[in-house]
């Protein structure tokens, strides 16, 4: 229940660095994730309450973004001059690990042994 109303009030909020989003695109999210991020049963309750008219706001005359949040950090990445991957954001990087993996792995790790180390990892000998 939290879990959903946090995504919507995230989204549906004016935030300090970008208006509310549009109150269908928050929806359509919300229907989007149900049963992967969210728990379908409760997204189903609140899409009733939504039909009842029960969560837009009143001031709400059908503004709001409806850029797909992928599209909102890429562009605020583009402005700030950083490559660096959004927040959360868990996309493998081309070597196969995760951001946060690549940039933390100890260095060392994962290269070749140090010329004249031939001993595999298992610490037999090789023939």
């Amino acid at each position: 229940i939290i879990a959903v109303a946090d995504t919507f009030d995230a989204m549906y909020s004016d935030r300090p660095y970008r208006k509310r989003m549009n109150f269908e695109k928050a929806v359509s999210i919300i229907k989007e994730v149900s049963g992967t991020q969210l728990t379908p049963d409760v997204v189903d309750a609140f899409l009733r309450l939504v039909e009842r008219g029960e969560f837009r706001a009143a001031d709400d005359t059908g503004g709001g973004s409806t850029e797909d949040i992928n599209n909102i950090h890429k562009r605020q990445n583009e402005e700030s001059g950083s490559d660096k991957p959004a927040e959360g954001n868990t996309e493998p990087k081309d070597d196969g690990t995760k951001p946060e993996e690549a940039d933390t792995k100890p260095e060392g790790e994962g290269t070749k042994p140090e010329e004249g180390n031939t001993k595999p990892e298992d610490g037999k000998t090789a023939e």
